[in-house]
C-alpha cells in the first residue's frame, strides 16, 4: 500500500538556532525601507519635540577659586584653618556647593518658592500629571495640598537638578552652572550660589573665632581663680609651719648624726665603767682591787704589813675613792645615754615632720606653677584670638561672575535631530531583529530538511493569478513558466524514487489550510496527463469542497456517491477537456468522514480505481484539523507534504508530521510551496536565480 523509505526519520523536533552574521545583514538589507522609515519618523518626531515642544533652557556659569594661600594681616595662629587644596578637600567643596542646605538658602534669598519653574504646585496640572496622581498610592489630598516644608523641599530638589558643579582638573577652580528657562535667572542663581558659599565660609570662620574667644575668656577666668587659690594655699602653708628649707633639714640631720655618735661613746664608757666595777666587786682584798684599778703604788701599799697599818689604810681609802668615782661616772653616763636617746627620738620626729612639710610645700608650689603656665598660655591665646576678630578671610573668591547667555543651551536641535534619527534607525534594526528572531517559518530547503529529516521533492513558486479559477488557464498557457517547471521537478522526484517502484496513489497533505496543497495537486495531475497518463484527481475532503473554487462543479455528485451508487464512476467524475484528468469531487454529506474513509466500501473503491487509472492523486484535508489525512494515507503509495514558504510555522509542520508518524504513516517528501522569488533572493536564498532565470522561463 504505502511505499515508504525504511530509513526515513520519524523523530521530528525543533533545531537549535545559530547565529548567522551574513544572514542577519541580509535580513537588515531586506528591511532597509523599514529602517529608513523609522529614521525619518524618529527625525520628524525629534524635530517636532526640539523645535515646537521643548522649552528653551539657558545656562549661566560662575567661576570660583579656592584660596589655599591667604595674606596674613597678623602673624598669629588662626582658630579656623584654611583649605589645603588636597583632592579630598576639593571633592568635599564640590559637595558643599551642591548641598541642600546651601541651595535652601538660595531658594529663600531669591524667593524661588514663588517661581512656577521650580514650584510644581504653581503649574497647571497636565494630563500626564493627573494620570500619575491617579496611579499614585499617596492620598490625593497630600498631593494637592502639600505642606510648606514639602513645597520647599521639592523646590530645593528642582534647583538641585538645575545646578551642576565641576572642578577643572589639576586646578582649584570650580564652575557653577545653572540651567533655567530664563537667561537672567540662570545668571542670578549662579552668582547667588557663589556669594552664599563664600559668605558661609567667612561666617563659619567668624563664628569659630567668636566661639573660641568666648571659650578662652571663660577658661582664662577659671584659670586665674585657680591660680589665685593655689598661691593662697602656698602662702597659708608657709605661714602656719616652721621655716622649712633644705638647709634646715640638713642641719637637723647633721645634729642627729652627732647625737648618735655621742650616744655610742657614752654607751662604751658605761660599759667600761660597769666592767671595772664588776671586777672590783669580785676582788678579795685591797691589793687585788688596786691591781684592777691598775695602780701599782697602791697595790704595793696595800701589801705592806706595818704594825700601825697606815699603808693599807691609805690604799683602802684610794680604792674606795676610785670606786666612788667609777660609780659616779656610771650614773652620769647612764643619765647622758637617756638624755641622748630622748634627744635623738625628738630630732628624728622633727626631721620627719620637716620632710613632710617640705614635700607638701613642693607639691603646692608645683600645682601653682602648673596653673600659672596654663593661665599664661590661655591668656596669650585669648589675646591672639581677640586680635583676629574682624580680619577673617574666606577660603574662596569669585574669579568670574555669571553672564546672561544670548542663546539657549538646550535643546541642542541639531543633536536632537541626529540622535532621533539614530534612535529611529536603532529601533528599526531592533524591530527587524525581533521579527527575525521570532520568525518560525521556512525560507530555505536546508532549514526544513534539517528540522524534519525528510527530503524536499519540489519547490514551487507563487503562481501569479488573482482568482483560483484562472489556475488551469495559467498552467495551459504558460507551459514554460517557473511554476510549471517546478511541478515537473516534483513529478520527476515522485516517478524516479530512490527506493521501490513509482507510486500509483499519491496523497497530498498539509498541516493547515491555504498552504498551496490543492494547487499543487491540480498542477501535478495536469502534468501527469501531459505525459500521456490516465489520472484521477480525487478530493479527499467530504466536509467542505475546495475544488469548487477551481472547477465549475455545481450540482455534481462526488466521492460518497461513487462508493455507494450503482452508477459507474465514469458518469460521476468531472471531465474537463482543457484539463485532461478525471476529477472526483468530495461531495459533502451528513456522515462521519473518518468512519467513511475507514469503511470497507471505500477500501473496495480504492482497489477498483487502481485498476482504472495510472495515477490517483488524493487531495486530503489539513492534518492538524481533522484525522482524515492520516486515514487516507493508508491507501497511498506516497505522501507529499506541502509547506507554505515563509508562512507555515515550524511547530505546525513538526506536529503534523508527528501525528502521521504516530499512526505509522511516513511522509515521502516535502513540497516548499508559494515561494516568492524576489523575497527569497532578498533573504539570500536565490532559489530560482531571480533576474537570471527569465531567459529560461516565461512567467
Amino acid at each position: 500500500m504505502n511505499s515508504t523509505n525504511p530509513e526515513a526519520n520519524t523523530g521530528y523536533g525543533l533545531a537549535a538556532d545559530t547565529i548567522n552574521i551574513a544572514g542577519f545583514m541580509r535580513t537588515l538589507w531586506i528591511g532597509k525601507w523599514i529602517i529608513v522609515a523609522m529614521i525619518i519618523l524618529g527625525t520628524l518626531l525629534g524635530g517636532y519635540l526640539a523645535y515646537y515642544r521643548a522649552t528653551p533652557k539657558f545656562t549661566a556659569e560662575t567661576v570660583v577659586i579656592l584660596e589655599t594661600r591667604q595674606n596674613q594681616v597678623v602673624d598669629l595662629q588662626s582658630v579656623a584653618a584654611g583649605i589645603t587644596g588636597t583632592g579630598s578637600d576639593i571633592t568635599s567643596e564640590v559637595e558643599v556647593l551642591r548641598a541642600r542646605t546651601l541651595l535652601g538658602k538660595v531658594v529663600d534669598r531669591l524667593g524661588l518658592i514663588t517661581d512656577p519653574e521650580f514650584n510644581q504646585t504653581l503649574r497647571e496640572t497636565g494630563l500626564i500629571a493627573r494620570l500619575r496622581e491617579s496611579m499614585s498610592f499617596v492620598p490625593s489630598t497630600t498631593l494637592r495640598d502639600p505642606k510648606p516644608v514639602q513645597i520647599r523641599d521639592s523646590v530645593v530638589a528642582s534647583l538641585l537638578r538645575a545646578v551642576s558643579v565641576h572642578n577643572l582638573p589639576q586646578t582649584h577652580v570650580f564652575r557653577i552652572s545653572v540651567e533655567t528657562e530664563d537667561r537672567q535667572k540662570s545668571a542670578l542663581i549662579a552668582d547667588t550660589i557663589a556669594a552664599i558659599y563664600i559668605s558661609d565660609q567667612l561666617d563659619q570662620k567668624v563664628r569659630a573665632t567668636e566661639d573660641a574667644t568666648t571659650w578662652l575668656s571663660t577658661r582664662v577666668s577659671e584659670l586665674q581663680a585657680a591660680l589665685e587659690e593655689d598661691e593662697a594655699e602656698v602662702r597659708n602653708f608657709t605661714r602656719n609651719t616652721a621655716l622649712v628649707s633644705f638647709e634646715t633639714l640638713a642641719a637637723l640631720e647633721r645634729r642627729l648624726k652627732d647625737q648618735r655618735d655621742r650616744l655610742d661613746v657614752a654607751r662604751l664608757q658605761l660599759a667600761d665603767t660597769q666592767s671595772v666595777l664588776a671586777l672590783l666587786a669580785g676582788a678579795s682584798d685591797t691589793a687585788a682591787k688596786a691591781a684592777v684599778l691598775g695602780d701599782d703604788g697602791m697595790q704595793a701599799l696595800a701589801a705592806q704589813t706595818d704594825p700601825d697599818g697606815l699603808g693599807a689604810a691609805a690604799a683602802g681609802e684610794f680604792v674606795a675613792q676610785q670606786m666612788r668615782q667609777l660609780e659616779l661616772g656610771q650614773t652620769r653616763a647612764a643619765s647622758q645615754i637617756v638624755a641622748l636617746e630622748s634627744s635623738i627620738v625628738e630630732n628624728n620626729a622633727q626631721i620627719t615632720r620637716q620632710g613632710d612639710d617640705l614635700i607638701a610645700l613642693q607639691q603646692l608650689t608645683r600645682e601653682a606653677d602648673a596653673t600659672r603656665l596654663l593661665y599664661e598660655y590661655f591668656l596669650s591665646r585669648f589675646k591672639e584670638t581677640s586680635a583676629q576678630e574682624g580680619i577673617q578671610q574666606a577660603d574662596s573668591r569669585v574669579l568670574s561672575s555669571a553672564v546672561a547667555p544670548n542663546r539657549p543651551s538646550a535643546p541642542n536641535k541639531r543633536l536632537a535631530l541626529m540622535l532621533s534619527g539614530v534612535l529611529g534607525g536603532l529601533f528599526g534594526v531592533g524591530f527587524i531583529a525581533w521579527r527575525e528572531a521570532h520568525n518560525d517559518t521556512f525560507r530555505d530547503v536546508g532549514q526544513i530538511e534539517a528540522l524534519t529529516g525528510l527530503p524536499v521533492l519540489g519547490m514551487v513558486p507563487m503562481i501569479p493569478i488573482r482568482r483560483r479559477t484562472r489556475l488551469l488557464h495559467y498552467l495551459q498557457s504558460k507551459p514554460s513558466s517557473a511554476a510549471v517547471d517546478a511541478i515537473r521537478n516534483l513529478r520527476t522526484s515522485l516517478l524516479l524514487p530512490k527506493f521501490g517502484p513509482p507510486p500509483q496513489v499519491i496523497l497530498s497533505a498539509s498541516s493547515l489550510p491555504s498552504e498551496g496543497k490543492t494547487t499543487n495537486s491540480i498542477a501535478l495531475a495536469q502534468n501527469l496527463v501531459g505525459i500521456g497518463k490516465t489520472v484521477l484527481l480525487m478530493e479527499g475532503d467530504i466536509r467542505r469542497s475546495a475544488f469548487s473554487e477551481y472547477f465549475d462543479a455545481k450540482g455534481r455528485k462526488g466521492l460518497v456517491s461513487a462508493t455507494r451508487s450503482d452508477v459507474g464512476l465514469g458518469e460521476i467524475v468531472l471531465k474537463d477537456a482543457s484539463f485532461g484528468a478525471d476529477i472526483l469531487l468530495g461531495e459533502t454529506a451528513d456522515i462521519n468522514a473518518a468512519d467513511f474513509f475507514s469503511s470497507a466500501e471505500f477500501a473496495t473503491f480504492m482497489d477498483a480505481v487502481r485498476t482504472q487509472y495510472d495515477y490517483i492523486i488524493i487531495d486530503s484535508p489539513p492534518v492538524l484539523l481533522v484525522p482524515d489525512a492520516r486515514i487516507l494515507a493508508r491507501y497511498a503509495d506516497a505522501v507529499i507534504f506541502t509547506v507554505h514558504w515563509d508562512k507555515t510555522s515550524r511547530q505546525s509542520v513538526v506536529e503534523a508530521l508527528r501525528l502521521l508518524a504516530n499512526v505509522g504513516q511516513t511522509v515521502t517528501g516535502l513540497v516548499l510551496s508559494q515561494i516568492n522569488p524576489r523575497a527569497a533572493k532578498a533573504y539570500g536564498y536565490d532559489i530560482y536565480g531571480y533576474g537570471r532565470g527569465n531567459r529560461y522561463h516565461n512567467n
